[in-house]
């Protein structure tokens, strides 16, 4: 080199000095606003559920100062002195309650950013500059312990104390202990004053000889110690969880003897030993330390020492259940004592940012790599990442020991954060020196190399900064999003502690004045000032105007699983607050019981119930698909109180009257006892119906009654058409398709090919006796074989059931496939029911029942034997009794029926009469008789009205030309008066009422009843 490219060497040395300080400036700025800027804005957002009880510890405090009664000092057991000691002055100068949380927020947050600094400082001085930046920028940046570094609450706090009582004993270590280094003979002596002053990288000797001079290091090395002894102290003032250190320091301890003792040239047990030593002579001075600062700072253990300590001990050792203090311990979708050891690895995985689990994997990787990777694999030397093991030592002891323990809380992973941010931080510095010393022209990383400049860094930080901002302020809603932890969150760990139950209080606010009830009631009055009550209570749930049900009260089933069944699966909330993509809170508008307007249902009617109640009117759940529960919502307006217990019944039958799907219960759950109910109060009773996946698409009505559960006795009902069980049929429903592949839910269950497109999966035995012309249902469940061929396959979309005698058919019986074949979808299950009719035609003896699928014209494949029925037949009578007389007017009906006759005697208080009826074909619809007594001005005097024979003769069992002969009993409710009457029958379909015609000789149909005769009564 030149003379004059010397002078130019010199000259530029201060110039980079100088850019270098700036460069250095510029980053500080930036990690002190990403520490302050997200800690100190919109405080006032929302609440958690812990910030109450250190609110009210800390206005104790400052009176307990004020007044000199230190016993008010003694506080809630945490103790939580620390967070006491900065709130208290500020607590008492809010105008509000809420802005009293928000003082003692400000104070919590500047102390916490404060600490931060000082882990920046110590970090600087442990690991260097850059690693130290990257590690707090992190652990700044963090939205889960960012969120609780907002809060009035003594978590973080607790955590920025825990781990700086580690870094100040580690750098003791590091003085008294230092490692070896095979060409250094020098020895670093570092103090507190360095570490805020100096930032160079650490430098690793040894003093001639191999050794270190204890007592000159230990003497130099002695404000660390008090710094460890001193935050200490500080964490057991903060929460006695930090009882904890003792096992952590003696993990690092171990972990720095590990290190040192592997580093040397020539380990000796005998160093070893002197290391473990003067460690434990390092903890015991802390250890006194920290005794005197717990007793100094507060104020209780100057007048009540042992109470003051059995108070914050006690509560460590015996608050340990599960669940203590959470109403119970939520853990995958269950209620659980101890969630295990998979607790915290999960919930960290689930709170951990990206980066995070990124730079620990690194960590480990550069760890494992000194002792178990080939050379080329390691890092330049050891001693790059020395400090690696102790701090992993350090935080994985603390990991150990909450799992052991049987209570835990996501929150309590956050003493761990700081430690493993910083391994993150040094992990990350080393990969990029590495990458940065291979020079890389080529390939991806070679598109990096922009990143050495001066300021470009900056831009790796710019995720860090979106992502917290993406959260902001409900820095609490964060779950990894690498695992999709909004999803998965809810589903595993206890999820809410406050947060977005500020958002249904301001929601609520704009409503219409009214009752509330909420859970964490005293977090909601403080953005809701109209009236609230307690939770506690379910029937609050009913009668409030507003109800607000939260997270982790619907995670843990409080006030008690039914209330929340009920309202999470039955109702509709009328507002959902979202926040990252996680409901938190729901908002219902009652209230459910009360004196209320009548509602304005969708489906608007009116139908009275025994007098008791009336229906006004009925919601229905949206969409209504096969497999999905329909929630059915009845508006009851109470006419009269029950004198018992009542359960309504609501079913959903198709055309022909089958049940499809039906829920039975009392109302409202029971969670609105009858005793309760007055007259004239509105109910909102919503039930649900479970339809049954595979129920195949159609029309279907509601049937909705009500009865007693101690007789089964059902109540009258009037003012709308009646189902065939007594209750009133609503309007028609369209239940639309949904192809569910689940297993069938049927008594037998069976996967046998039909056909090469479907398979019987399950079914129904038939009963094992039967009478001709009896009636009785069959289920069946099929499933879509999904050939891999089918092209040309016949639309075999038709069942067909055989009675067999011997192996040959005798009877046969053709029904339609509600669906088909080609709609099912692929492995879809659909479910048929079918009225299987006993032929009148058999003659009595034992026969198999067997179905198959049929063309419409053939059958189309295999037949499957479903169980043999004892078949027996009555006896039949083809002449009309002498004695009977044809009726006065023409009496055929459709379906070839005919009154053959009648024959009637009238009596004082009834008329018997007996009717034979006569039919040319089989019939298939099992038709009811009506016989009615008349005026000359058609009003009724007396009716009678059956299944034919008091139900022993079915239409279905009639054979042709048969003569049935059908007693009935007309009984006059009242005398009657002399006169000429007229007597009327006929047959209707019990499932609409609708009447079977009476055609004339021209076969036209003219009447809807066969005028038997004119009755002369005395």
């Amino acid at each position: 080199m030149n003379s004059q490219s010397k002078i130019e060497n010199r000259k530029s040395t201060p110039k980079r000095a100088v850019q270098k300080r700036e460069i250095q400036i510029v980053y500080f700025v930036l990690l002190i606003l990403i520490i302050f800027v997200p800690r100190l804005i919109n405080l006032d957002v929302f609440l958690t559920a812990d910030e109450p009880l250190f609110l009210e510890h800390a206005q104790e405090f400052a009176e307990g100062l004020a007044t000199g009664d230190l016993e008010l000092t003694l506080g809630i057991g945490y103790p939580g002195v620390t967070v006491a000691w900065w709130a208290a002055p500020v607590v008492g100068l809010a105008q509000t309650e809420l802005y009293a949380y928000v003082a003692g927020r400000v104070m919590t947050a500047l102390v916490n950013s404060l600490l931060l600094l000082v882990l920046y400082a110590l970090a600087r001085k442990l690991l260097g500059r850059w690693p130290a930046f990257i590690g707090v920028s992190l652990l700044a940046l963090d939205p889960f312990i960012l969120g609780y570094s907002r809060l009035l609450h003594n978590e973080a706090p607790l955590t920025l104390f825990m781990t700086l009582a580690g870094l100040s004993f580690l750098l003791w270590l590091r003085a008294v202990l230092p490692l070896s280094s095979e060409n250094s003979n020098q020895s670093p002596v570092i103090s507190p004053q360095e570490a805020f002053g100096s930032s160079q990288k650490n430098v690793f000797i040894t003093r001639p000889g191999g050794g270190a001079d204890v007592l000159g290091g230990l003497q130099k090395g002695r404000p660390w110690l008090l710094l460890a002894g001193l935050f200490t102290g500080l964490a057991l003032l903060t929460k006695s969880t930090a009882l904890l250190l003792g096992p952590m320091l003696v993990a690092l301890l171990i972990g720095w003897a590990m290190i040192g003792y592997v580093s040397r040239p020539a380990p000796h047990s005998s160093r070893l030993l002197q290391t473990v030593l003067t460690g434990l002579a390092g903890l015991v001075i802390a250890a006194l330390v920290s005794s005197l600062v717990f007793y100094i700072l507060w104020p209780a253990m100057w007048t009540r020492p042992q109470e003051a300590l059995q108070l914050t001990f006690d509560k460590l050792l015996t608050d340990q259940e599960a669940g203590t203090g959470n109403f119970g311990m939520f853990w995958l979708g269950d209620f659980v004592e101890d969630p295990g050891p998979f607790f915290y690895p999960v919930a960290f995985l689930l709170r951990a940012t990206p980066w995070l689990l990124l730079g620990l994997g690194l960590s480990f990787w550069q760890a494992i790599s000194i002792y178990i990777l080939p050379k080329k694999y390691a890092p330049r030397s050891p001693l790059d990442v020395s400090h690696s093991l102790p701090l992993w030592f350090f935080a994985l002891t603390y990991m150990l020991v909450m799992t052991i323990a049987s209570k835990k809380a996501v929150r309590y992973l956050l003493p761990a954060y700081p430690t493993f941010c910083l391994l993150a931080g040094l992990a990350f510095y080393e990969a990029g020196r590495r990458i940065g010393e291979r020079r890389i022209t080529t390939g991806i990383l070679s598109r990096l190399s922009f990143l050495r400049l001066p300021y470009a860094r900056l831009l790796l930080f710019v995720p860090l900064v979106l992502l917290a901002w993406f959260y902001h302020p409900y820095y609490l809603t964060y779950y990894n999003p690498a695992f999709l932890g909004w999803l998965w969150a809810p589903k595993t760990l206890l999820v809410g502690w406050g947060e977005g139950l500020d958002e249904a209080a301001r929601y609520v606010s704009r409503q219409p004045p009214g009752m509330a009830t909420a859970w964490y009631g005293q977090l909601f009055s403080a953005f809701y000032p109209g009236r609230l009550q307690t939770l506690k209570k379910s029937e609050n749930l009913i009668t409030s105007d507003y109800t607000v049900l939260y997270l982790n009260q619907v995670q843990r089933n409080i006030p008690n699983p039914n209330v929340i069944h009920y309202f999470r699966t039955r109702r509709q909330p009328e507002y959902t607050v979202h926040l990252a993509g996680i409901e938190y809170a729901w908002v219902y508008r009652g209230p459910v019981a009360g004196m209320r307007p009548d509602p304005v249902p969708h489906y608007p009617l009116g139908g009275d119930f025994g007098g008791e109640v009336r229906l006004l009117g009925y919601d229905l759940s949206q969409p209504q698909l096969s497999g999905q529960p329909l929630v059915v919502t009845l508006y009851w307006r109470v006419l009269a109180v029950p004198p018992s217990k009542r359960f309504v019944y609501v079913r959903l039958v198709d055309a022909q009257g089958r049940v499809w799907a039906k829920s039975d219960g009392p109302p409202v759950m029971g969670l609105w006892p009858i005793s309760n109910w007055q007259p004239a109060m509105l109910v909102e009773d919503a039930q649900e119906v479970a339809v049954p996946p595979g129920t195949p698409p159609g029309t279907y009505r509601l049937e909705v009654g009500w009865y007693d559960p101690a007789t089964g006795q059902t109540l009258a009902a009037s003012g709308q058409p009646l189902g065939q069980g007594g209750g009133l049929l609503l309007g028609e429903i369209q239940l639309g398709w949904q192809s569910l592949p689940v297993e069938a839910d049927l008594p037998h269950l069976t996967d046998q090919s039909l056909a090469p497109n479907a398979r019987l999966v399950g079914y129904d035995s038939p009963p094992p006796a039967a009478t001709t012309g009896d009636i009785f249902p069959l289920r069946l469940a099929w499933r879509e074989a999904a050939p891999l061929w089918t092209f040309g396959a016949i639309p075999n979309n038709s069942v067909m059931f055989e009675w067999r005698q011997d192996g040959q058919r005798v009877a046969e019986q053709l029904d339609p496939l509600p669906l088909p074949i080609e709609k099912w979808g692929r492995r879809a299950l659909l479910l048929s029911q079918h009225d299987v009719i006993v032929p009148p035609t058999l003659a009595a003896g034992r026969y198999e029942l067997v179905v198959m699928l049929h063309t419409g014209s053939d059958p189309a494949g295999e037949a499957f034997a479903l169980g043999m029925v004892e078949v027996t037949t009555p006896a039949h009578q083809f002449e009309l009794p002498p004695s009977a007389s044809p009726p006065a007017a023409p009496a055929h009906l459709e379906q070839g029926v005919a009154l053959a006759g009648y024959e009637f005697r009238p009596g004082a208080q009834k008329l018997d009469l007996t009717l034979y009826w006569q039919t040319q074909t089989p019939l298939t619809t099992r038709y009811k008789v009506f016989a009615q007594l008349l005026t000359a001005d058609n009003s009724l005097v007396a009716q009678s009205d059956s299944f034919p024979a008091a139900g022993q003769r079915p239409t279905t069992g009639w054979l042709p030309g048969e003569i049935i002969a059908d007693p009935h009993s007309l009984a006059f409710p009242t005398p009657v008066a002399p006169g000429t009457y007229r007597l009327i029958a006929g047959l209707y379909n019990p499932l609409n009422g609708q009447r079977v015609p009476v055609l004339n000789e021209s076969g036209e149909a003219v009447l809807d009843a066969i005028l038997i005769t004119e009755v002369t009564l005395p």
